[in-house]
């Protein structure tokens, strides 16, 4: 595995997993044009970590003040109880993302085709692009039914399809039902953190199954410095959403979308 198309990788998939933009689309296309090995499991353990890293640093504060009053509701001290409905918003957001987890594998065999790849990215630029033409709605976790919550995990888990975006879907359905892209933004992150946790443990056990005494210390260093480039672009991403969610919105990510679906349309017209 080259050094820098490794650390380069780990960069744009750490930013890529925290952007309204499929992760899953990119790896598509540049397994089509070149044979870099995506999907090697001490590299994606250690971009996963470094992720989970960069959400821990910006959200550990809001997760523990949520985590605290939902161990306190239901007891004679008065529970906050903002904290306690985005908690069960999360909740309910991460059963049937976990589920989508464990089953992306079938998934991206099962819709990973070029032709499906750019209609999904295409339709994806259309859902993040629609939204900002409708009124600003300021619905949070008050006013969320949990159907609603759910509906959002579901999406997330679908996000496994080459060319969905898990953030560019919930923020274009949320905004549609009126939340703000804050508040979307906020949940999802947070919704990230555990998932994260899960998927970091899904390669744990791929890791072992493919074999430990086959990993050199070069290769261990490699996937290292391409988690270290991970955390970089996770942080990148986060501050990029912090900023976008209340200053000038997603439509960048909708044309981004776009040119990547017509790059995919090109692609298959030379196969």
């Amino acid at each position: 595995m080259d050094w820098l198309i490794a650390i380069l990788y780990g960069f744009f998939t750490g930013l890529g997993q925290l952007l309204p933009v499929s992760v899953s689309a990119h790896d598509y296309f540049l397994a089509c044009i070149s044979r870099f090995e995506m999907n090697q499991p001490l590299l994606l353990l250690w971009i996963h970590m470094a992720t989970f890293g960069a959400l821990f640093l910006f959200y550990r504060r809001r997760a523990a003040h949520i985590y605290r009053q939902m161990r306190i509701r239901g007891t004679k001290r008065q529970a906050d109880l903002g904290a306690v409905l985005d908690g069960q918003v999360v909740r309910s957001m991460l059963l049937p993302a976990a589920i989508g987890l464990v089953f992306s594998g079938w998934l991206q065999r099962r819709f990973g085709t070029l032709p499906s790849t750019v209609f999904w990215l295409i339709l994806s630029g259309a859902a993040i692009y629609i939204p900002h033409f409708l009124p600003t709605g300021n619905r949070d976790s008050n006013h969320i039914s949990r159907l609603e919550a759910m509906l959002f995990g579901i999406l997330s888990a679908l996000s496994a399809i080459p060319g969905l975006s898990r953030i560019g879907a919930i923020v274009s359905f949320g905004s549609l039902r009126g939340c703000s892209r804050a508040y979307l933004m906020d949940m999802v992150m947070l919704m990230l953190l555990p998932l994260m946790l899960l998927q970091i443990l899904l390669d744990l056990v791929a890791v072992v199954l493919s074999g430990l005494a086959a990993l050199t210390a070069l290769y261990w260093l490699q996937c290292a410095l391409a988690g270290i480039a991970a955390f970089g672009g996770a942080c990148l991403g986060i501050a990029c959403m912090r900023f976008l969610s209340v200053e000038r919105g997603y439509t960048a990510f909708a044309y981004f979308n776009w040119g990547l679906g017509i790059f995919g349309f090109i692609l298959y017209l030379m196969i």
